[in-house]
């Protein structure tokens, strides 16, 4: 099979699948490593999969609406695309402006300890 028409195996998963992937690789970093520290993580929870698959999570365990009321069937009858991609620009700018883009000059991370 020629090598440019491979598929890389993570476009071939669910986006469920590749969160799960993700979380797993975390928790066994954690686990490995009590000390370690995740910076950088932003980036990650902005992708599209991401958000989608915390969207349904979030649905599927009916989560009431936030603190400006907004339920699931206003978010849908509006458009769930225009939705995730609000958030992922309020992420996206938020991480800009607390200077979280390069959190290690600021002494800032996200610890687990699993």
């Amino acid at each position: 099979m020629d090598k440019n028409l491979k598929v890389n195996e993570s476009t071939r998963k669910s986006g469920s699948e590749r969160v799960r992937d993700f979380q797993r690789k975390l928790y066994q970093k954690a686990k490995q490593e009590k000390g370690f520290r995740f910076y950088r993580l932003y980036d990650k929870i902005c992708l599209r999969y991401f958000l989608e698959e915390s969207y349904k999570r979030v649905k599927a365990n009916r989560g009431a609406p936030g603190v400006d009321g907004v339920t699931f069937a206003q978010i849908e009858e509006n458009g769930l695309e225009v939705f995730l991609e609000d958030i992922r620009k309020d992420v996206e700018q938020w991480v800009e402006k607390e200077n979280l883009v390069h959190p290690e000059k600021y002494g800032l991370a996200a610890s687990v300890n699993a």
